[in-house]
């Protein structure tokens, strides 16, 4: 099975509130020191500074996207307005880091609160699809191990779940030491959409 979805090349993924973004993006945190956090009691994996990233890029592509187009159209305007969002993340713990740091971003948690945002698991977006989605892939570890993240059926359901963005944030040095993950980023450079973590600071300061 692919590493990514044909339907990347889909003309929805092209949806004008989105240029000049591309549709898939991948943050790549390697080197950064974001390392993964062991959970003893609930033997979960959190990544609080790959999910703090990865929220602040989403908040800085949402308000790209409220921005007015030049000229003003009456269907570009209030882009953001009625987009659906999905946060996943592979890990219970990371679930949850997650959920309380949206309660202390206005923007996010307003979403939130009008259910046009949600954040779970892999299988709680089975089924349904996001207009955004945004995936912290969590692990960081020098083993490059990555646990059920290798099971390449459930990663697909999760990226496939975006009509026009895919967000993922991930450490490479981990992650590339698997076939599925070398792929996956060698698409996402090839088409355009990977970013460093520097690149994203310039972005976000």
């Amino acid at each position: 099975m692919a590493a990514y979805d044909p339907r990347f090349n889909d003309p929805r993924f092209n949806d004008s509130r989105f240029a000049p973004d591309c549709p898939v993006e991948f943050i790549d945190t390697a080197g950064c020191g974001f390392a993964e956090q062991g959970i003893p009691e609930s033997r979960s994996t959190a990544n609080p500074q790959e999910a703090h990233l990865l929220l602040e890029r989403l908040a800085q592509l949402l308000a790209h996207l409220q921005e007015p187009a030049e000229p003003a159209e009456p269907d570009q305007r209030s882009l953001s307005k009625g987009l659906s969002i999905g946060v996943i993340a592979p890990y219970r713990a990371q679930i949850n880091y997650l959920k309380d740091a949206i309660e202390d971003r206005a923007a996010l948690n307003d979403l939130l609160l009008q259910r046009r945002l949600s954040v779970g698991t892999v299988d709680s977006f089975q089924g349904q699809e996001r207009d955004i989605i945004a995936i912290t892939l969590t692990r960081s570890n020098p083993q490059g191990e990555i646990g059920f993240m290798s099971d390449i059926r459930r990663m697909n359901v999760g990226m496939t779940r975006a009509r026009r963005k895919l967000l993922l944030v991930g450490d490479s040095s981990t992650l590339c030491r698997h076939a599925f993950f070398r792929e996956l980023l060698a698409y996402v450079k090839g088409v355009g959409g990977y970013r460093t973590v520097h690149e994203i600071r310039r972005m976000v300061d």
